[in-house]
């Protein structure tokens, strides 16, 4: 990668990549992504959030924790991890799998740094969003369809992610805090991928389209600093059984 690229990441928490992926492979992405929405009702590890909890399979939202039972995806987000690790500055190891349908009329996300929620862990201990595993993440959206305005394309607070240390923490964001933030959006082609800084504040839009979304999202974490993945999964299953939560996003 160019250095070039890494330094305009540093600075914007952001970079887009072009044509990350040929035609073919993103023809092979697809079906691989389509597969696995087939899949996620045979596998209980599979984490399937709908856009409501009565809604059908045709109005999935989001799909996590697929790796395992879909080794070609996992190979994918392993080889990625090679070019995240630039990124890092060390090598990198994959910490989440995500998978975003945004179905046509799917809502949108509202303006969040990834990982800064608090959770309860099985004893009841009040946890840091994703510092309790690791204190740096990059994440990878990869597109498989365009994203546009119109279905909602992610929207990003250009150079947010350094913030004072005091706001470095598990906290959401406050509704004062995106008052005074500048969003941009991000429109990009299929085969695009935009990798961004986990502390980038972003959201998106509703999907106001006929057709879905679809985009491929891996996290990473330093690798100095530990494999958490199966420990993250387990423990979010775990602290969504704990509240009494349902799957799926509101």
């Amino acid at each position: 990668m160019l250095e070039t690229n890494v330094s305009a990441y540093s600075k914007d928490g952001f970079l887009i990549c072009r044509e990350y992926v040929s035609p073919d492979t993103l023809n092979d992405l697809t079906k691989w992504v389509e597969k696995t929405l087939r899949l996620s009702p045979r596998y209980e590890d599979i984490e399937v959030y709908r856009e409501d909890p009565l809604s059908e399979l045709s109005n999935i939202r989001v799909v996590e924790n697929f790796c395992d039972v879909n080794p070609d995806l996992y190979s994918f987000a392993q080889g990625l991890a090679s070019f995240i690790a630039e990124f890092f500055g060390e090598p990198a190891v994959l910490f989440k799998d995500k998978i975003n349908y945004k179905c046509a009329g799917g809502r949108g996300y509202e303006a969040h740094r990834d990982g800064h929620f608090w959770w309860q862990n099985s004893s009841g201990k009040r946890m840091p969003g994703w510092g309790a595993y690791a204190r740096e993440f990059v994440s990878a959206a990869l597109f498989l369809d365009d994203a546009t305005r119109e279905n909602g394309c992610l929207e990003v607070a250009k150079g947010m992610h350094i913030l004072n240390s005091a706001d470095i923490d598990c906290h959401p964001l406050s509704i004062e805090q995106v008052n005074a933030m500048k969003f941009t959006s991000l429109p990009v082609s299929a085969g695009d991928m935009i990798v961004f800084d986990a502390r980038l504040p972003h959201r998106s839009g509703v999907n106001r389209t006929n057709q879905p979304r679809r985009a491929l999202n891996f996290t990473y974490n330093q690798l100095s600093e530990g494999d958490h993945r199966q420990r993250y999964f387990k423990d979010k299953a775990t602290s969504i059984a704990a509240q009494g939560r349902q799957k799926y996003y509101r």
